[in-house]
């Protein structure tokens, strides 16, 4: 042996740390003095042993093996360090392993240094406070959240129990301005800070679009756009959103990764299911197919319902899932939450993640009145006289929903916001009419038929999407009055027209689902009429401080 080989065992075996080295076989070839100190095992007898021989009353080998062969497999450049008790009881080891070659052969250098009770209390201190500090965010963005709606849906039924203090699962509902209502069930991966990070954005987009009658496919889009902005690669939110339109019979849901939406009839009868055909929100970027909705007729005495994957992802003793089809038998033995709470608990061998159901009573949404007054800032601006002209090309009516935009404009500029429903209603009614009667040649007498509600929004989004050719204009025209203002509102398309006159005839003895809207709009509106071949429809609606 020379002096250089000499003076490093030196070095080693006066270590104020333990030194040990292994061979592939993890049996010790080197074991320095404060390991003998320390365990009063010598160096002789550990010598050619393995860890395991040596600590069998320890779970130390187990782990450590673990360690050791990661160490040894991947070739490590870098150290791996736990943190353990196996020299003796009464003190606590931190164990840094390494990787080293000498003469061709790998071998595993393994440093072992105590630590410090009073520093590991601190550290466990310090780690509690962080944990605190974590809570009481999250307990901030939650109250933000539930602060949000300022309207509660007697309609809508929530049965959430958390897995922890915090729930990965979020139920948000909003009225439209135009009436009906939004829902977003959500299911976020993870709990706790991480969830809320991501649910406070989530809420802050669904409430501030349904308010300003955005479409629910807008809504879903640039949720997705803050997610995949806000949230790392691993997390992400399954989702279901659903829009309820005013009448209440129609349905447009997009489900993200949730377990099916169920529709079920008075009769207890699965009437319609919605299974999930897209990703979940903040995955990956969206295009046109990720955004289509599936339209579901409902009626007074339906019942719809949502879970999260809690749900149908819980098991029973024996490791077998309640699933779909249990979720299925339980809606139709009762409709309702409680039901299907009791047959999940008599299921399930305890709970393992969030648990979320959502019910919504379609009758009770007939008995609601959505005219709550808006919160949004208005604005102080004096009524004054202003004039504003759009040209709208069949591209840009594929691509935008051009209410919201308009109704923006008229409120921010003028309108005080008590009036958006109503100024919403009349522009969304006269801009429908327009594109789907002018452009799109639907007739509503589809609405008539069974199943005709879901034919006429898919006939209406499968012409959309090859529409190439058309315009509609749109002239606002605003005046002063004593007491408020008058917004004058004129609506052109390039469609061929209909004969108003003897249309104006068939509506005054109509009592079926279609030409209601031209009703609705001679309530809301001082002055309606047609002019040119029908495919111009003039509007006045008059507003008060």
């Amino acid at each position: 042996m020379d002096l250089q080989q000499q003076l490093a065992i030196q070095v080693l075996e006066s270590s104020d740390y333990g030194v040990l080295i292994l061979d592939q076989h993890h049996k010790i070839v080197f074991w320095n003095n404060w390991l003998v100190e320390k365990s009063q095992i010598s160096s002789q007898h550990a010598t050619m042993k393995t860890l395991a021989a040596l600590f069998s009353n320890s779970e130390l080998p187990a782990l450590l093996n673990k360690a050791l062969d990661n160490v040894l497999g991947q070739k490590l450049q870098e150290s791996i360090t736990l943190s353990l008790a196996f020299i003796n009881e009464s003190s606590s080891q931190q164990l840094t392993i390494k990787s080293i070659e000498l003469q061709q052969q790998y071998y595993f250098l393994l440093e072992i240094r105590a630590i410090n009770r009073s520093e590991v209390t601190n550290d466990i201190q310090e780690l509690q406070n962080d944990f605190e500090q974590n809570l009481a965010a999250a307990d901030h963005l939650y109250d933000r959240i539930a602060t949000m709606s300022g309207t509660d849906l007697p309609c809508l039924q929530v049965l959430s129990k958390p897995l922890a203090r915090f729930s990965g699962d979020l139920v948000l509902s909003a009225p439209k301005p135009s009436g009906g209502i939004n829902i977003f069930i959500g299911d976020f991966t993870g709990h706790g800070l991480p969830a809320a990070v991501g649910a406070l954005p989530v809420a802050e987009v669904f409430y501030g679009m349904t308010q300003k009658g955005f479409s629910i496919s807008d809504i879903i889009e640039e949720i997705n756009k803050k997610l995949l902005f806000i949230l790392p690669e691993n997390l992400f939110c399954a989702a279901c959103l659903v829009e309820l339109e005013q009448e209440g019979k129609m349905l447009a849901v997009w489900n993200g990764g949730l377990p099916d939406m169920l529709v079920i009839d008075q009769d207890s009868q699965i009437k319609h299911r919605v299974v999930s055909d897209h990703l979940p929100l903040g995955v990956s970027e969206m295009h046109k197919a990720d955004l289509e909705t599936v339209f579901v007729e409902v009626a007074a005495g339906d019942k719809v319902f949502w879970c999260s994957d809690g749900v149908s992802h819980a098991v029973n003793k024996q490791g077998d899932k309640f699933g779909q089809h249990s979720i299925d038998l339980a809606l139709a033995k009762g409709r309702d939450l409680a039901t299907l709470e009791q047959v999940l608990t008599e299921f399930s061998d305890g709970q393992t993640d969030d648990l979320t159901m959502v019910e919504l009573d379609v009758a009770i949404v007939h008995q609601l009145d959505f005219s709550t007054p808006s919160t949004s800032q208005q604005s102080d601006i004096a009524a004054s006289q202003w004039d504003a002209h759009f040209y709208f090309s069949a591209h840009t009516l594929r691509t935008l929903d051009i209410v919201p935009l308009l109704v923006n404009i008229v409120v921010q500029i003028q309108a005080p916001h008590e009036h958006r429903q109503r100024i919403y209603t009349v522009l969304a009614e006269l801009c429908s009419n327009a594109l789907e009667h002018g452009l799109l040649n639907l007739d509503s007498k589809l609405k008539e038929s069974a199943n005709g509600f879901t034919e006429y929004y898919l006939l209406r989004g499968q012409r959309l999407a090859e529409l190439q050719d058309g315009f509609i204009k749109v002239s606002l025209s605003h005046q002063p009055e004593s007491t408020g203002g008058r917004l004058d509102i004129e609506i052109a398309d390039s469609g061929e027209g209909f004969d108003y006159q003897q249309y104006a005839k068939e509506l005054a003895e109509n009592e079926g689902l279609c030409g209601r809207g031209e009703g609705l709009l001679k309530q809301l509106c001082s002055e309606f009429s047609y002019s040119g071949n029908g495919n111009v429809a003039h509007a006045v609606y008059l507003w008060n401080q």
